[in-house]
């Protein structure tokens, strides 16, 4: 858990310092092999991960402290 968030406090507020959006964090790779490409499991999971419902829920869980994909 996020120290931030474990004491109830706002980044955009209260933060010390926030890295640039253009900085290298961690990142979430979804990958495939070059035959499996165009598997249309694997689209739908694509899919589902950049949603806005995703997006959404990222914003309202973390409040900042983590930010969805642009």
């Amino acid at each position: 858990m996020n120290y931030v968030m474990s004491g109830d406090l706002d980044v955009a507020k209260q933060g010390i310092f926030l890295e640039d959006k253009s900085e290298p964090l961690a990142v979430m790779v979804l990958a495939a092999r070059t035959k499996d490409k165009d598997n249309e499991d694997y689209q739908k999971i694509a899919g589902i991960f950049h949603s806005e419902a995703v997006k959404q829920f990222i914003q309202e869980q973390y409040k900042g402290t983590i930010v969805p994909a642009e």
